[in-house]
């Protein structure tokens, strides 16, 4: 790894989110107003593109975002993105359960935390996600990450700052929701679980200096790790930090 003290971790794992972890939380969406997913994508809330589409079936079903990732599209994403006062965003907590998934796929929130001073090109990319990893070491797992991606080679990881699992093996994810979360700034990350209650939370600080952008992306979606990776995942309840 090209900077292997690039920041200082304050790892904590509790058994609960303290409620001063929840302050300041606002109310994104909880889908209950949507008859249909036209009626999402008609919103000053959402942005699902032609290429998410042709990934992943998108609709609303009993008040919740449904989400069916279909297999064969490995390496591919699928997005609903957050677009109404982006640059305000600087948290995303969200329900999400698990109907069922296949190979090696993930659900996560993705967010956009800024550039490197020294490289604008480098761009800071945090995720927390549930993810299936099949095979002989099989596991499911709740993830957080922090990654440089080359803004100039169409976004390719070029290395992974940092990346925890919180809770291994103490809850299966399939049929269970999980509450995930995560809250950032330019000096620091918080990632955390506030539903299984024992699964527990991380926070660390950058030691580099990170410059915000015009333009970052927020987003809830799927991603396929190989060519077997499908899910069907229900989201509800999505909150936004606003600063």
């Amino acid at each position: 790894m090209k900077r292997a003290l690039i920041l200082i971790l304050v790892v904590t794992f509790t058994t609960l989110l303290t409620t001063g972890a929840h302050a300041g939380w606002k109310l994104y969406d909880d889908f209950d107003s949507y008859v249909d997913i036209a009626e999402l994508k008609d919103s000053d809330k959402w942005f699902i593109s032609v290429q998410d589409e042709a990934i992943a079936d998108f609709s609303i079903d009993n008040g919740r975002l449904k989400i069916e990732h279909k297999a064969g599209n490995p390496n591919e994403s699928a997005w609903v993105e957050l677009i109404k006062k982006v640059k305000k965003i600087k948290g995303i907590r969200a329900t999400i359960r698990v109907k069922s998934w296949d190979g090696n796929i993930s659900l996560r929130i993705g967010a956009d935390v800024g550039v490197l001073s020294e490289n604008s090109d480098d761009l800071v990319w945090l995720q927390m996600q549930l993810r299936r990893l099949p095979g002989s070491f099989y596991r499911e797992t709740v993830r957080g990450e922090i990654s440089i991606l080359d803004a100039l080679s169409d976004y390719a990881t070029l290395y992974s700052w940092f990346y925890t699992e919180l809770g291994a093996g103490k809850n299966p994810v399939v049929d269970l929701p999980y509450t995930i979360e995560t809250k950032w700034s330019k000096k620091k990350v918080f990632l955390g679980v506030g539903d299984p209650e024992d699964v527990g939370n991380v926070k660390f600080k950058f030691i580099e200096n990170i410059d915000e952008i015009d333009e970052p992306f927020r987003g809830i979606g799927t991603r396929s790790n190989d060519n077997y990776g499908s899910c069907v995942v229900y989201i509800d309840n999505v909150y936004v930090f606003i600063k």
